[in-house]
C-alpha cells in the first residue's frame, strides 16, 4: 500500500477444511457393550477420537450371544473376604455347637434333680 513507514501488509487467512483431520480407523471408534443378560447383550460403537472419513462406524450388533467368565469376576480381595468370612462362621458354628451340648448336659442333671427330688451339682465340666 501507499504511504511511508516501509512496513508490510501481513494478511491472516484461516482456512477450515476437512483434510485438515485425520481419517477414521478402526481405532477411533471405542465398543460398548451392555450387560450379558440370559445369554445376549447388545454391541454398538461411538466414536472415542475426532476424525473424517476413512472407516465408517461399525454396525451394532443387537442381542449378539455372550457368556459371563466367572473366573474374572472376583478379585483376590473378594476371595481373602470370603475365606475369612468362611472361617467366622465355622467358628461361630462350633462355638453355638459347644454352648448347645453345655446346656443339653445342665438340663438333663435339672431333669434328674427334679425326678429324683435330690441337690445335683450344676457344674457343667462335671
Amino acid at each position: 500500500g501507499g504511504g511511508g513507514g516501509g512496513g508490510g501488509c501481513v494478511r491472516h487467512i484461516f482456512w477450515e477444511t476437512a483434510y485438515g483431520c485425520p481419517a477414521c480407523s478402526k481405532l477411533s471408534f471405542a465398543q460398548m457393550t451392555t450387560p450379558c443378560i440370559r445369554g445376549r447383550e447388545n454391541i454398538s460403537y461411538r466414536m472415542s477420537e475426532e476424525c473424517f472419513r476413512g472407516e465408517p462406524v461399525p454396525p451394532p450388533h443387537l442381542f449378539a450371544r455372550c457368556f459371563v467368565d466367572w473366573t474374572n469376576m472376583l478379585s483376590t480381595a473378594d476371595y481373602v473376604a470370603m475365606g475369612a468370612l468362611a472361617v467366622g462362621a465355622v467358628a461361630a458354628a462350633g462355638i453355638l455347637l459347644e454352648r448347645y451340648l453345655v446346656y443339653k448336659r445342665l438340663y438333663e442333671r435339672y431333669s434328674a434333680l427334679q425326678d429324683d427330688n435330690q441337690e445335683v451339682a450344676l457344674d457343667p465340666d462335671a
